[in-house]
Protein backbone atom coordinates (compact mmCIF):
# COMPACT_ATOMS: atom_id res chain seq x y z
CA UNK A 1 0.00 0.00 0.00
CA UNK A 2 2.99 2.59 0.56
CA UNK A 3 4.60 1.73 -2.65
CA UNK A 4 1.43 2.18 -4.32
CA UNK A 5 0.70 5.06 -2.81
CA UNK A 6 4.12 6.68 -2.90
CA UNK A 7 4.20 5.89 -6.77
CA UNK A 8 0.95 7.46 -7.33
CA UNK A 9 1.05 11.05 -5.18
CA UNK A 10 5.12 11.57 -5.53
CA UNK A 11 4.33 12.27 -2.20
CA UNK A 12 6.51 9.89 1.00
CA UNK A 13 4.29 12.00 3.52
CA UNK A 14 1.01 11.04 2.18
CA UNK A 15 2.12 7.50 1.11
CA UNK A 16 2.95 6.89 5.23
CA UNK A 17 -0.57 8.82 6.28
CA UNK A 18 -2.27 6.24 3.76
CA UNK A 19 -0.39 3.45 4.86
CA UNK A 20 -1.28 4.48 8.23
CA UNK A 21 -4.55 4.18 7.80
CA UNK A 22 -5.18 0.88 6.08
CA UNK A 23 -3.19 -0.45 8.91
CA UNK A 24 -5.59 0.84 11.55
CA UNK A 25 -8.67 0.01 9.54
CA UNK A 26 -11.24 -2.21 11.18
CA UNK A 27 -11.77 -3.96 7.90
CA UNK A 28 -8.94 -6.39 8.73
CA UNK A 29 -10.85 -6.92 12.19
CA UNK A 30 -12.39 -10.50 10.45
CA UNK A 31 -9.95 -11.53 8.57
CA UNK A 32 -7.46 -11.77 10.99
CA UNK A 33 -10.01 -13.21 13.74
CA UNK A 34 -11.16 -16.23 11.68
CA UNK A 35 -8.78 -18.28 9.51
CA UNK A 36 -11.70 -19.23 7.52
CA UNK A 37 -10.92 -15.77 4.96
CA UNK A 38 -7.19 -16.19 4.56
CA UNK A 39 -7.56 -16.26 0.98
CA UNK A 40 -8.79 -12.13 2.22
CA UNK A 41 -5.36 -11.81 3.09
CA UNK A 42 -3.72 -13.52 0.34
CA UNK A 43 -5.96 -11.67 -2.23
CA UNK A 44 -5.38 -8.27 -1.68
CA UNK A 45 -1.13 -9.14 -1.54
CA UNK A 46 -1.66 -10.24 -5.05
CA UNK A 47 -4.05 -7.90 -5.84
CA UNK A 48 -1.86 -4.81 -4.88
CA UNK A 49 1.49 -6.82 -5.77
CA UNK A 50 0.02 -6.77 -9.44
CA UNK A 51 -0.89 -2.58 -8.98
CA UNK A 52 2.55 -1.85 -8.55
CA UNK A 53 4.47 -4.23 -10.86
CA UNK A 54 2.31 -2.86 -13.77
CA UNK A 55 2.88 0.98 -12.34
CA UNK A 56 6.81 0.05 -12.48
CA UNK A 57 6.24 -2.45 -15.96
CA UNK A 58 6.79 -5.05 -15.01
CA UNK A 59 4.20 -6.86 -16.64
CA UNK A 60 5.66 -10.39 -16.75
CA UNK A 61 5.55 -10.85 -13.33
CA UNK A 62 1.98 -8.52 -12.88
CA UNK A 63 1.00 -10.88 -15.14
CA UNK A 64 1.32 -14.11 -13.36
CA UNK A 65 0.61 -13.03 -10.10
CA UNK A 66 -3.25 -11.77 -11.56
CA UNK A 67 -3.40 -15.83 -12.37
CA UNK A 68 -2.64 -16.62 -8.92
CA UNK A 69 -4.60 -14.28 -7.60
CA UNK A 70 -7.63 -15.25 -9.42
CA UNK A 71 -7.05 -18.82 -8.66
CA UNK A 72 -6.92 -17.59 -5.08
CA UNK A 73 -9.54 -14.89 -4.35
CA UNK A 74 -12.41 -13.63 -6.59
CA UNK A 75 -11.79 -9.68 -5.94
CA UNK A 76 -8.82 -10.28 -8.59
CA UNK A 77 -11.22 -10.40 -11.29
CA UNK A 78 -11.74 -5.90 -11.07
CA UNK A 79 -8.58 -6.10 -11.90
CA UNK A 80 -7.63 -5.17 -15.58
CA UNK A 81 -10.47 -2.99 -15.13
CA UNK A 82 -9.19 -0.96 -12.92
CA UNK A 83 -5.95 -0.62 -14.86
CA UNK A 84 -7.49 0.04 -17.97
CA UNK A 85 -9.26 2.93 -15.69
CA UNK A 86 -5.84 4.01 -14.65
CA UNK A 87 -4.57 4.06 -18.28
CA UNK A 88 -7.33 6.30 -18.84
CA UNK A 89 -7.24 8.63 -16.49
CA UNK A 90 -3.63 9.29 -16.55
CA UNK A 91 -3.00 9.45 -20.31
CA UNK A 92 -0.77 6.50 -20.70
CA UNK A 93 0.17 4.91 -23.95
CA UNK A 94 0.77 1.41 -23.56
CA UNK A 95 -2.21 0.13 -22.20
CA UNK A 96 -2.70 -2.32 -24.92
CA UNK A 97 -0.40 -4.58 -23.16
CA UNK A 98 -3.59 -5.18 -20.71
CA UNK A 99 -5.26 -7.29 -23.41
CA UNK A 100 -3.18 -10.32 -21.82
CA UNK A 101 -4.60 -9.76 -18.56
CA UNK A 102 -8.36 -9.67 -20.30
CA UNK A 103 -7.76 -12.23 -22.22
CA UNK A 104 -6.91 -14.40 -18.80
CA UNK A 105 -9.98 -12.76 -16.87
CA UNK A 106 -12.49 -13.78 -19.65
CA UNK A 107 -10.96 -17.53 -20.10
CA UNK A 108 -10.86 -17.85 -16.12
CA UNK A 109 -14.91 -16.45 -15.88
CA UNK A 110 -15.79 -19.02 -18.75
CA UNK A 111 -14.35 -22.01 -17.04
CA UNK A 112 -15.76 -20.92 -13.79
CA UNK A 113 -19.20 -20.89 -15.25
CA UNK A 114 -19.03 -23.53 -17.78
CA UNK A 115 -17.92 -26.23 -14.70
CA UNK A 116 -19.74 -24.02 -11.95
CA UNK A 117 -23.10 -23.37 -13.64
CA UNK A 118 -25.21 -22.95 -10.44
CA UNK A 119 -22.79 -20.52 -8.40
CA UNK A 120 -25.08 -17.80 -8.35
CA UNK A 121 -27.66 -19.20 -6.29
CA UNK A 122 -28.69 -18.88 -2.23
CA UNK A 123 -26.73 -16.65 -0.54
CA UNK A 124 -24.38 -15.72 -3.95
CA UNK A 125 -27.98 -14.90 -5.69
CA UNK A 126 -27.42 -11.41 -7.31
CA UNK A 127 -28.89 -8.70 -6.22
CA UNK A 128 -29.67 -6.01 -9.85
CA UNK A 129 -32.19 -3.64 -8.12
CA UNK A 130 -31.15 -0.01 -7.78
CA UNK A 131 -31.80 0.40 -4.47
CA UNK A 132 -30.71 -2.77 -3.51
CA UNK A 133 -27.05 -1.81 -4.49
CA UNK A 134 -27.42 1.53 -2.99
CA UNK A 135 -27.93 -0.54 0.09
CA UNK A 136 -24.97 -2.24 -0.07
CA UNK A 137 -23.26 0.12 -1.66
CA UNK A 138 -24.32 1.84 1.85
CA UNK A 139 -22.89 -0.67 4.18
CA UNK A 140 -19.60 -0.93 2.38
CA UNK A 141 -18.56 3.16 2.51
CA UNK A 142 -19.30 2.76 6.45
CA UNK A 143 -17.20 -0.51 6.79
CA UNK A 144 -14.58 1.67 5.31
CA UNK A 145 -15.19 4.78 7.26
CA UNK A 146 -14.47 1.89 10.63
CA UNK A 147 -17.95 1.07 11.67
CA UNK A 148 -18.98 -2.45 12.81
CA UNK A 149 -19.44 -5.46 10.69
CA UNK A 150 -23.14 -5.87 12.27
CA UNK A 151 -23.93 -2.15 11.47
CA UNK A 152 -25.50 -4.12 8.33
CA UNK A 153 -28.01 -5.58 10.27
CA UNK A 154 -29.08 -3.11 12.47
CA UNK A 155 -31.35 -0.69 9.72
CA UNK A 156 -34.76 -0.53 9.83
CA UNK A 157 -34.68 1.98 6.82
CA UNK A 158 -31.66 3.36 4.24
CA UNK A 159 -30.35 6.02 7.05
CA UNK A 160 -32.49 5.18 10.65
CA UNK A 161 -30.47 2.83 13.36
CA UNK A 162 -32.34 0.49 15.15
CA UNK A 163 -32.58 2.19 18.33
CA UNK A 164 -32.26 -0.26 20.45
CA UNK A 165 -28.61 -1.07 19.10
CA UNK A 166 -28.25 3.07 19.69
CA UNK A 167 -29.23 2.94 22.91
CA UNK A 168 -26.93 -0.07 24.33
CA UNK A 169 -24.09 1.45 21.59
CA UNK A 170 -24.51 4.78 22.35
CA UNK A 171 -20.70 5.64 23.24
CA UNK A 172 -19.41 3.58 20.05
CA UNK A 173 -21.68 4.89 18.03
CA UNK A 174 -20.62 8.38 18.88
CA UNK A 175 -16.74 7.45 18.21
CA UNK A 176 -17.99 6.42 15.20
CA UNK A 177 -19.64 8.91 14.20
CA UNK A 178 -16.87 11.93 15.21
CA UNK A 179 -14.48 9.86 13.10
CA UNK A 180 -17.19 9.74 9.75
CA UNK A 181 -17.94 12.98 10.00
CA UNK A 182 -13.81 14.23 9.87
CA UNK A 183 -13.01 11.77 7.12
CA UNK A 184 -16.30 12.94 5.35
CA UNK A 185 -14.97 16.62 6.04
CA UNK A 186 -11.75 15.97 4.39
CA UNK A 187 -14.06 13.81 1.34
CA UNK A 188 -15.64 17.64 0.94
CA UNK A 189 -12.17 18.94 0.16
CA UNK A 190 -11.17 16.43 -2.37
CA UNK A 191 -14.54 17.40 -3.92
CA UNK A 192 -13.71 21.03 -4.03
CA UNK A 193 -10.02 20.07 -5.18
CA UNK A 194 -11.20 18.24 -8.29
CA UNK A 195 -13.33 21.10 -9.21
CA UNK A 196 -10.54 23.43 -8.40
CA UNK A 197 -8.59 21.37 -11.20
CA UNK A 198 -5.45 20.86 -8.80
CA UNK A 199 -2.67 19.16 -9.62
CA UNK A 200 -4.20 16.06 -7.79
CA UNK A 201 -7.41 15.98 -9.54
CA UNK A 202 -6.63 12.57 -11.19
CA UNK A 203 -6.31 11.02 -8.06
CA UNK A 204 -9.04 11.90 -6.44
CA UNK A 205 -11.12 10.77 -9.39
CA UNK A 206 -8.72 7.55 -9.58
CA UNK A 207 -9.27 6.84 -6.14
CA UNK A 208 -13.22 7.48 -6.37
CA UNK A 209 -13.04 4.90 -8.46
CA UNK A 210 -10.95 2.23 -7.60
CA UNK A 211 -13.06 2.29 -4.55
CA UNK A 212 -16.44 1.45 -6.42
CA UNK A 213 -13.93 -0.98 -9.40
CA UNK A 214 -12.91 -2.89 -6.16
CA UNK A 215 -15.90 -3.97 -4.93
CA UNK A 216 -18.06 -4.71 -8.11
CA UNK A 217 -17.28 -7.94 -7.74
CA UNK A 218 -19.39 -8.52 -4.74
CA UNK A 219 -21.82 -5.38 -4.65
CA UNK A 220 -24.71 -7.42 -6.10
CA UNK A 221 -24.88 -9.83 -3.19
CA UNK A 222 -27.07 -8.28 -0.74
CA UNK A 223 -26.97 -11.50 0.93
CA UNK A 224 -23.41 -12.34 1.32
CA UNK A 225 -21.95 -8.98 2.34
CA UNK A 226 -19.22 -8.73 4.56
CA UNK A 227 -16.13 -5.83 6.12
CA UNK A 228 -13.33 -8.34 5.11
CA UNK A 229 -14.71 -7.38 1.21
CA UNK A 230 -13.77 -4.04 1.71
CA UNK A 231 -9.61 -3.85 2.55
CA UNK A 232 -8.56 -3.86 -1.87
CA UNK A 233 -11.80 -1.09 -2.39
CA UNK A 234 -10.06 0.83 1.26
CA UNK A 235 -6.93 2.02 -0.85
CA UNK A 236 -9.45 4.26 -3.17
CA UNK A 237 -10.95 6.19 -0.76
CA UNK A 238 -7.33 6.45 0.66
CA UNK A 239 -5.81 7.98 -2.19
CA UNK A 240 -8.79 10.52 -2.23
CA UNK A 241 -7.87 11.56 1.82
CA UNK A 242 -4.17 11.86 0.97
CA UNK A 243 -4.31 13.78 -2.11
CA UNK A 244 -6.52 15.85 0.09
CA UNK A 245 -4.49 16.45 3.27
CA UNK A 246 -1.64 17.20 1.00
CA UNK A 247 -3.41 19.65 -0.52
CA UNK A 248 -4.92 21.07 2.98
CA UNK A 249 -0.99 21.10 4.17
CA UNK A 250 0.29 22.35 0.81
CA UNK A 251 -2.06 25.06 1.38
CA UNK A 252 -1.56 26.48 4.84
CA UNK A 253 1.95 26.55 4.29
Amino acid sequence: VYLITKDLTSHKNSALFGTFLYLVSATHGIIFYWSATFAFVLGPFFYFSSVLLYLRKRILLCTILFVLGLLTNELLISLPLLLLIYEIIFGKSWYKKLVVLFIILFAYLFVRWQFLPNILKGDYQLQLGFKQILLNLRDYCLWALNWPNEIHNQFSSFFQLNPIFIKNFLFQISVWMINSIFILFVIALSVFNFFRKSATRNLILFGSIWFVIALVPVLFFSQHAFSYYVPVALVGLIFVLGSSLTNLSKTIN
